[in-house]
Order: structure tokens, then C-alpha cells, then sequence
């Protein structure tokens, strides 16, 4: 099991270090910008929710 999991990090090492820079940063800026959409409405939520009981 290990051995397997070792080697699925491994492959998505070495085709990450294969991916040129720029592409690399715009997959990471992309990421970054889904979690941040998805973390403000969740926040957002949260803070509503406790507006609400605290009305």
C-alpha cells in the first residue's frame, strides 16, 4: 500500500518539476483564488449565522 502511495508522489514530483514556472504560477493562482472564493462565502456564512442568534 505504502509502496504504491510512494510512487504516486513520486510521479506527481517529478511532472511537477517537468511544468515550466509560469505555468506553475498560474495554476497556483488559480487554486489560490477558488479557495479564497469558497473561504469569503463560507466566513461570510458563519458570520451571518451569528448575527442571526445573537439578534
Amino acid at each position: 500500500m505504502f509502496g504504491w502511495l510512494f510512487s504516486l508522489f513520486d510521479w506527481l514530483i517529478e511532472l511537477w518539476v517537468k511544468v515550466p514556472d509560469s505555468v506553475k504560477e498560474k495554476m497556483i493562482n488559480m487554486i489560490v483564488e477558488t479557495f479564497e472564493a469558497n473561504f469569503r462565502d463560507f466566513f461570510r456564512s458563519k458570520k451571518k449565522e451569528e448575527e442571526a442568534r445573537n439578534e
